[in-house]
């Protein structure tokens, strides 16, 4: 009886107090908001550091594949940080985010975000982007181990009307 009243006050304790825990998805989303807030802060070292040193990465303007070591290749990608300040561009997530849990140590995220800023005083938006990111639990860290980001196509076309056929 005393066990029992001890654990249903422990979880109210635990309740109230606001306590969570957290598994591999809400750790590989909160992962990702962190490059989010990084990239909004123009965090040049903060940003490269969320990559580990082997990953592998396709950013929306690279030709090739940046591989090892990534961390020079991240430096050289992120370096229009330098000409920014802090919150000049505002990168969000553009609708929830899709996870997949491999393991606890391994989340696979798809989704889309953008950037805005302003210019004359008007919101420009980039995006929005389509990434794909694996992310992997290296100590007590989780890393970008794999990065891919491309623009949202534009719609197809719609399809011209048919023909009408002959009345016979």
């Amino acid at each position: 009886m005393l066990f029992a009243k001890g654990g249903a006050a422990l979880g109210a304790l635990l309740l109230v107090s606001g306590v969570a825990w957290a598994g591999p998805k809400e750790d590989g989303l909160a992962a990702f908001d962190k490059f989010l807030t990084l990239y909004t802060a123009a965090d040049l070292g903060g940003t490269v550091a969320l990559f580990a040193p082997d990953a592998l990465v396709y950013g929306t303007a690279s030709t090739d594949l940046e591989a090892a070591p990534i961390a020079d290749s991240m430096r050289k990608y992120f370096a229009v940080f330098n000409t920014r300040k802090p919150n000049e561009y505002k990168a969000t997530a553009v609708g929830p985010m899709s996870a997949l849990v491999l393991s606890d140590n391994a989340v696979l995220l798809s989704g889309k975000w953008q950037n805005v800023h302003d210019v004359d005083g008007k919101p420009v938006v980039a995006g929005p982007y389509r990434v794909s990111l694996a992310l992997a639990k290296r100590g007590d860290q989780w890393l970008i181990v794999q990065f891919h980001n491309s623009p949202v196509p534009p719609p197809a076309p719609a399809p011209a009307p048919a023909a009408a056929t002959p009345a016979r």
